[in-house]
This record gives structure tokens, sequence and C-alpha cells, in this order.
């Protein structure tokens, strides 16, 4: 058996100015340097445990940025297991499990975000600032609202309020109130809202959302037209108007169409008022070419909406043109993050394509379209059924939620580019401070985590294998002992362990 060796650990010769400039929000920036500074000083002066406490705060909140950077990026198939790393560091850090909630809610994991917040409130989370516990339990409340837990998520906007009574919290608890209770128990919130915060355009706006996406559509009317006498040019006022004009009972189009032509004349580039005056177009048999250019224009716009593709395909279908139609299709497919958006509205792409593709010879290819398309249907039948029996609808989680512009990408990248040095050299310190003490399993998981961020630093894989054989882990110490032969072949100890740990792991197997 080979007693313990000195482990190498990592000097502080990597920087934060990179990460500095990478990073957006000031307090960040200030809280990252402070725990990479202070982590380096305590160890310098042999304050070990105060040293991997700095390490393991830097190592959190550098992960749960980096996650961060990749849920705001759409990618939620990456940020989850960095948010699960930077939760194994700080199981109680509300903000963490408030991002990560928040996260999974967009991508529509749905049980992980409520089982992130349900046990969240410990005595550590009263010492967050009530905006970040507030915050907390407004997001938990819309993820309960999804379930139609009414109850509980009333209970949560009301929790929020109480902590932080501020905008966000009064006007979550308006909107929800009004989708459960109904209008008589909202308006007083609204009207506090108002009183509170200012009887302005934006205000109004705002209340016209919440009336709108509650299915009152002469109520948010009312509001967008109160939003318009304070400011005529409120951006998106008009269109709300006639949005609202055509979700009533007795939909409006030529008043409709008269207020997205005036949404328009303000905001020439609203791609969602050129949007609707081409499905009201397309309604019309004497309109097919203004519908057709409308709806281009809306595409031109917003070429990553596919409900104007789908739009624009439908219309050359009625046009007896196929081959206008196939790409139009095809792009609504492929812009198309989640299959379930607008239930499954995507399910006429695919139908529309398979019918063209069979017209075309293309059996195979059409028949693949019609099963995905038939696919979408029976989803969106079970999901009515559903709900019209109280059981909760499944929802598949999505790796992505949104498409990143190359601008946000790159600076991902970037950010992640000089963030892994850092993360690597802490986990290695960690790693180090761990086998000092005996505690090889553990200093064994640091080194591992060193070597995933940075697997070109120096001395971390005969750390790993070292760690890895006084853990008796023969079978994991073998691939680091050997990267680390390779780099020193003249080393007769670590051959000598390697070839000790290979013979372990066989007589582990037999």
């Amino acid at each position: 058996m080979h007693k313990p060796h000195l482990l190498r650990s990592c000097k502080q010769t990597c920087t934060l100015l990179a990460i500095a400039a990478a990073l957006v929000a000031q307090q960040p920036q200030s809280a990252l340097k402070h725990h990479y500074d202070e982590a380096y000083r305590l160890q310098s002066e042999g304050k070990i445990p105060a040293a991997d406490a700095e390490h393991a705060e830097f190592l959190s909140l550098a992960l749960h940025q980096l996650a961060n950077g990749h849920a705001n990026a759409g990618d939620y198939a990456q940020a989850a297991p960095l948010y699960d790393e930077a939760l194994a560091l700080d199981l109680d850090d509300l903000a963490l499990r408030k991002d990560y909630a928040e996260a999974a809610k967009d991508a529509q994991d749905i049980q992980k975000a409520q089982a992130l917040l349900e046990h969240a409130f410990t005595a550590k989370s009263a010492t967050f600032p009530p905006s970040v516990q507030a915050e907390a339990h407004r997001v938990l409340g819309d993820v309960q609202l999804t379930q139609s837990l009414n109850d509980a998520a009333l209970a949560n906007y009301k929790a929020a309020y109480s902590l932080d009574p501020g905008y966000e919290s009064l006007y979550a608890l308006a909107a929800a109130t009004l989708t459960i209770q109904g209008d008589e128990s909202a308006a007083p919130l609204f009207t506090q809202l108002i009183a509170h915060h200012g009887d302005t355009a934006a205000t109004h706006m705002a209340i016209a959302r919440a009336y709108g996406q509650a299915a009152m559509p002469a109520r948010a009317e009312a509001e967008y037209r109160k939003a318009l006498a304070k400011d005529p040019s409120t951006p998106g006022a008009h269109f709300g108007i006639g949005a609202s004009l055509m979700n009533a009972t007795s939909p409006n189009p030529a008043k409709a169409q008269a207020e997205f032509h005036k949404e328009l004349a303000l905001h020439s580039n609203d791609a969602m008022s050129w949007f609707e005056l081409g499905r009201i177009a397309a309604g019309k048999e004497e309109s097919a070419k203004e519908a057709e250019t409308d709806l281009k224009r809306a595409a031109e716009l917003s070429p990553r909406n596919p409900d104007i593709w789908i739009e624009l395909g439908k219309l050359y279908i009625e046009q007896q043109n196929p081959q206008a139609a196939e790409p139009a299709f095809r792009q609504a497919i492929a812009v198309t993050i989640d299959p379930a958006r607008n239930r499954y509205a995507i399910e006429r792409a695919h139908f529309h394509l398979g019918k063209i593709l069979f017209a075309a010879g293309k059996k195979d290819e059409a028949e693949k379209e019609l099963a995905i398309s038939e696919e979408m249907l029976d989803r969106r039948r079970k999901q009515e059924e559903d709900g019209l029996h109280g059981r909760q609808m499944v929802n598949t989680t999505l790796r992505k939620t949104h498409e990143a512009t190359p601008a946000e990408a790159q600076q991902l990248n970037e950010f992640e580019r000089n963030l892994a040095p850092l993360l690597a050299g802490s986990y290695n310190n960690l790693g180090v401070h761990a086998a000092m003490a005996s505690n090889f399993k553990t200093a064994e998981a640091d080194f591992a985590e060193a070597a995933k961020w940075q697997p070109a630093l120096h001395g971390v894989d005969s750390n790993w294998g070292r760690a890895a054989y006084e853990a008796h882990d023969y079978q994991q110490a073998v691939a680091p002992l050997e990267r680390s032969i390779e780099e020193h072949p003249e080393d007769i100890e670590l051959r000598s362990m390697l070839t000790e740990c290979k013979q372990r792991a066989v007589d582990r197997t037999n």
C-alpha cells in the first residue's frame, strides 16, 4: 500500500480581469472577485478551513452565474447540470434555487421547479434579502398556477407581497387573483397598483395584459384605451385593442384592422400587427395578394415566429401553390422549439407538409410527417381529456427554450472560457486540502471536477489518480494515472501504483 503523497495545489496565477470583462452585473463581479481573492489570501496564511469556505463560495457563485448564462441563452440542457453542481456546494442558497426553478419552469420541467422551491424556505433563506425571498415565492406561485394548485399559488403570491410589497409582488398578486377569483376580487388590487405606482400608460398596459391573459378582452381593451389616453404613442396599445377586438365573443375584423394600421403608423416594424393584418386579409378571397405581402413582412421582422410561417404556408395552400408552401411549413417546423406551443399548432405544418410531399411522390418522407402530425393530435386530445377530468397535464421538458443570438452565444462562450481555469484551480485546491485531511473520497471528486473544467491543469491527473487510489477506488484511478504517466513516463512510483490499481480492479470484477 502506498502512503499519501503531497499533492500539487494551484497557485493564484489566473486573473479575474477577463471574467470581469465578460460579466454584466457589477455586484456579481465584485462578489466573485472577493471570494476568489479571499480564498487565496487565507490559503497563503495557512487558514485552510476558512480558505476552503471561500473556494466553495466562489465556485457556487461562479457556477450559478454560468448556469444563469446558459438559461438566459435558452439552453436548459446545459444550464441544469451547472445548477446542480452549484447546488451541491450550497443546498440552502435560496437565490440559486429560485433561478434554477425559474429556468426549469421556462423549460416545462415543472416537477423539478416545484421540488426546488417547495422546501426551500429554511432558516437560512430568511437571511436573504426580502426581494429574493419574495421572488422565490412568486416563482413557486407561477409553478403551482400552471398545475391548477390555485390555493397554494395564491398563498405564495400573498407571501411575496407581504415580504416585498413593491410593484412586482402587487402586480403578480393582482394578476393571479384575477385568474383564480375573478375581476371583482382583482379590481381593488389593480386600483391599489395605480394608486401606489402611478396612473401611467405603462401601468394600464400591464393591467391590460393581465385581462387579456385571463380571457377578458373587453376589460383589456378598456385598459389599452386608458394607456393611450395617458400617452397616444404607447407602443403596443393599438395592437392590444385590435387583438382584443379579434378575441371578443363577436370579433370585429374591420375595427381591429384599423387599430393595427394605427399601430403601424406609430411603429412601422411591429411584426405582430403585420401578422394580424395578414390573417384578416387571408380571410378575404379578394385580398390574397395583400395577405401575402403582410405575412411576408411579418416574417421578415420576426423570422423565428412559427405562427407566421404556418399562416403563410396555409395561404399558399389555398392559392394552390405547394412549391411556395413547402419551404414556409419547413421553416415553421425548424423554428418551433416547443411543439406543445399554442396547443400543438405546429401539427398543421407537419400535416400540410406531408400532403405536399405525397403529391410530389416522396412517400417515405410524407409518411414520416403525417405520423408526427398524428402523434401531436393524440397529445392534444390527451391534454384536453386531462383538463376535462382535472388531471395534471404533463409536458415534455424542453432542452432549449429559445435560440440565443450570435452575440449572446459569443459572450457566454467567452465567459465560460475565462472562468474554466479558475473553477479548476479552486476545485483542485479543495481536493488537495481534503487529501491532506485524509478525506480521499472527497478529494477524488474535487480533482475529477478540476479535470473536467481544465483537463490540461498541471498535476491534476496525478492528484486525481493518487486520491482515487487512496480511496480504494481503483477502477477510477486507472485513467488519470495512465494520462499522468504519459506526461511523466519516468515516474516509477506512478507506474507501480497503476499496476496495483489495474490488478485490484480485475480482482474486484472476478
